[in-house]
């Protein structure tokens, strides 16, 4: 069960796995009708190790990296753009690559290739 556990801390998971896989193991101890003294689950040693390794990613964890924050009157005015037939085509199709992005919460690398 350890070394499986450390195999989780080697690839990139979130804090909650090691959490998750011990109340796994739980879960099939309790309904496989395992003896108590049996578990592995209820060792405290093994319990420990989950919390170190939680506390491990989420101190490890990279911060989340957010969209920036579109004022609504430069959106409007991309709206606009779209759908004013004098415009230059290229504007128009411009303008509504960059209006995909809010519209389908998109992030940047997301919409690459459109145009």
């Amino acid at each position: 069960m350890e070394s499986y556990l450390k195999e989780l801390i080697d690839i990139p998971c979130t804090h909650t796995v090691p959490a998750s896989v011990w109340e796994a193991t739980q879960f099939v101890e309790t309904r496989g009708n395992i003896p108590m003294a049996k578990r592995m689950s209820k060792t405290s040693d093994l319990l420990l190790r989950v919390q170190d390794m939680s506390m491990k990613l989420v101190t490890d964890a990279l911060l989340t990296k957010k969209q920036v924050m579109a004022c609504i009157s430069m959106l409007t005015s991309m709206e606009l753009t779209v759908i004013d037939e004098g415009e230059v085509l290229t504007m128009r199709a411009y303008a509504w690559t960059e209006l995909v992005r809010p519209w389908t919460s998109l992030r940047d690398g997301d919409s690459r290739g459109i145009l």
